[in-house]
């Protein structure tokens, strides 16, 4: 599914990369207002143990690594902008756990 939404399959051999880059950097920024939600609701009655931000935050990973698994060139933990605090849960627990679910999709 990665590997059509970012590189335009259909469109064959000469598509423009760039079209790759561009969708990468709309699921970004649909990403950051669903990780602002999940920020919010992280430790209230909707997600007490922040499983719904943990989760997003693992989405944004595995995208990065869809990403650069297809050579698109974009840093999706900069286009993610996110916080000190969010940053070291992405790097720590979200990288990890997306490089474990997709380990045998993605190349390493």
């Amino acid at each position: 599914v990665a590997r059509s939404l970012l590189c335009c399959e259909a469109e064959g051999p000469s598509a423009d990369p760039g079209i790759a880059r561009e969708r990468a950097k709309e699921m970004c920024k649909i990403l950051r207002a669903i990780l602002r939600h999940a920020h919010a609701l992280a430790g209230t009655p909707v997600d007490p143990g922040a499983i719904l931000e943990a989760k997003a935050h693992q989405l944004g990973a595995e995208l990065g690594l869809w990403v650069d698994a297809l050579g698109v060139t974009l840093d999706v933990e900069v286009e993610l902008k996110l916080q000190a605090k969010n940053k070291i849960v992405y790097q720590t627990v979200a990288l990890p756990m997306a490089r474990k679910a997709l380990a045998d999709v993605v190349p390493a």
